[in-house]
């Protein structure tokens, strides 16, 4: 989620909505954007609710990681 364009408790409604009226087998792709660090507080919250989120559903959820060379 690109948090700092968008609304994300909005779209973590919208998201549990779609996961509840529609057939979903993961949640994905989620990460940090280590580099910006201005809003790394809540990309964590985001990515911790996006993490509870797959268990209460018991669904896979994908997480995109690179090696990041600072």
């Amino acid at each position: 989620m690109y948090f700092y364009f968008i609304n994300p408790y909005n779209d973590l409604l919208r998201l549990r909505h779609l996961i509840q009226t529609r057939p979903m087998i993961v949640i994905g792709e989620c990460s940090l954007d280590i580099l910006n660090r201005q809003y790394l507080s809540i990309q964590i919250e985001i990515f911790v609710l996006q993490i509870r989120l797959a268990n209460e559903f018991h669904l896979p959820l994908i997480i995109h990681s690179r090696q990041l060379l600072i």
